[in-house]
């Protein structure tokens, strides 16, 4: 039954990716449930979308959205807080505005827990038979990234100085390309 259910969720996280304007699928892309991390250029276009007020409203709200995303969808959560921290030191200064105006969400985060039973299928099945499944814990990252969030938006000074020095590398990295 947890086959069926979880062939399911899969199948509507792949629909509900192909839905919504360009930059919803972005930001569906770049917190995507898959093992691997969005890349820095797909982050770029995110973070320069929110200088344009239609696509900050699209980027923010479809990050919101997956904020809130349950605890079996523990990959999502963390690829938005990833996205957010980068929107953070990347992205207009409306994303740090919004972000201290979802502060409630991000704190409801500390109490995130969950296992994912999935991780670990490899080839040393029989031996973890005996020892019984390997399971990860995806909270403990949740937990940290989101504090780290509301922290950075707490120190205006910080963040000043976090927004300055992205802003120069992203700078330095243009001159070089």
């Amino acid at each position: 039954m947890d086959f069926v259910r979880s062939i399911g969720n899969t199948m509507v996280q792949k629909l509900d990716s192909f839905q919504g304007t360009e930059m919803e699928r972005k930001v569906k892309e770049a917190t995507s449930n898959e093992g691997w991390n969005s890349s820095n250029t797909t982050k770029n276009e995110i973070a320069d979308a929110t200088f344009n007020s239609q696509s900050f409203r699209e980027v923010m709200g479809i990050l919101w959205k997956r904020l809130g995303e349950k605890e079996s969808n523990w990959r999502i959560v963390f690829k938005s807080l990833e996205l957010l921290m980068y929107l953070l030191k990347y992205g207009s200064d409306k994303v740090v505005e919004d972000t201290r105006d979802h502060q409630s969400a991000l704190k409801a985060l500390q109490a995130f827990s969950c296992v994912d039973p999935s991780h670990g299928d490899d080839k040393f099945v029989r031996e973890r038979k005996k020892r019984g499944p390997k399971k990860k814990e995806g909270g403990r990252g949740i937990r940290q990234l989101s504090q780290q969030i509301i922290d950075l938006v707490e120190d205006a000074k910080r963040l000043k100085d976090v927004r300055n020095e992205a802003q120069k590398q992203r700078v330095y990295k243009t001159i070089i390309k």
